[in-house]
């Protein structure tokens, strides 16, 4: 059994996103274009002896754009949860020590937080030789957050109902973009609220994420809860609009918010439009690539 893990956990882009009404639980169904990017947290697991308590701890990286408080209580914290639920699946203790290192920005609709929970959860099936399948795992996480089971596959993906059903497709070739970070926050109940009073019966068009997943422009990705961010926040579509003016090209907002991107043509035109972003509006920008998911490392504890 290795005795630490390395686990890298990536962001993701909603590509396209379309939002129901409220079911009869409560919930609003999507139906969603997912991608996962090179913008990546990192978490290191470490085996603690049988007699141990598990320990977290959560830092920013010295590479994070944006460094607020983290503040969030423990029984809130995704990682944690998928942790205390994937021991309560195999009936055992998982003693472990996790430092988790954060790059990517809190509450910007790039599920960090789940994916760190996803990384979570295939870190411990590797670390203690579980032997769980990636479906196993992200029926454990479908209780941690409706963007867990898509992360513990990675890649790229058709989401659908509240986050339980994935269907696995194919990435773009090469998917260059440029991700911006607001300071503004977007919680995710506001937003949904906000789009509920908008779009008091929203049909799902699960069609129309198809329709983009069948062949992606700097154009044609759509967000059925942008219009509900910006309405809450204006300096939010203030910002979309300087960045789309400044990309000769639209800006897209993921998720809920508040994180916005571009599709840009290369490396080279992200990197150029990422810098001239920074410079002129004053605000974190990041040039990022797709990525397959999680990646894991089994370094050995004696060469550290």
């Amino acid at each position: 059994m290795p005795e630490r893990v390395l686990a890298h956990a990536p962001a993701k882009l909603n590509l396209a996103l379309s939002v129901g009404a409220t079911d009869q639980s409560g919930m609003h169904p999507i139906a969603s274009w997912m991608v996962t990017v090179d913008l990546i947290d990192e978490m290191e697991l470490v085996a603690l002896p049988p007699a141990s308590m598990s320990r977290f701890a959560t830092l920013w990286h010295e590479d994070a754009l944006r460094t607020p408080d983290i503040d969030w209580p423990f029984s809130a914290d995704l990682p944690a949860r998928a942790h205390r639920l994937l021991q309560a699946r195999v009936e055992r203790p998982l003693h472990i020590q996790s430092t988790l290192r954060k790059r990517i920005p809190l509450g910007g609709g790039v599920g960090g937080g789940s994916s760190d929970a996803a990384a979570m959860l295939l870190g411990l099936n590797e670390l203690f030789e579980l032997g769980l399948s990636r479906d196993e795992l992200a029926e454990v996480g479908r209780d941690v957050g409706s963007d867990v089971p898509f992360l513990v596959h990675g890649g790229s993906g058709i989401v659908e109902g509240v986050g339980e059903r994935i269907e696995a497709h194919d990435a773009p070739t090469e998917l260059h973009a440029v991700l911006a970070f607001p300071e503004t926050g977007c919680p995710t109940g506001e937003v949904y609220r906000r789009f509920d009073d908008l779009v008091p019966s929203a049909a799902l068009d699960a069609d129309r994420v198809r329709s983009v997943a069948g062949g992606l422009t700097p154009d044609n990705p759509f967000n059925d809860l942008a219009q509900p961010a910006y309405d809450l926040f204006p300096d939010l579509r203030e910002l979309s609009e300087a960045l789309g003016q400044l990309a000769e090209r639209p800006a897209h907002l993921s998720g809920s918010g508040s994180t916005l991107f571009v599709l840009c043509d290369d490396p080279l035109h992200a990197e150029h439009l990422a810098q001239a972003a920074r410079e002129r509006l004053k605000t974190p920008c990041l040039a990022v690539s797709s990525v397959p998911g999680v990646a894991l490392e089994r370094p050995n504890l004696e060469n550290n």
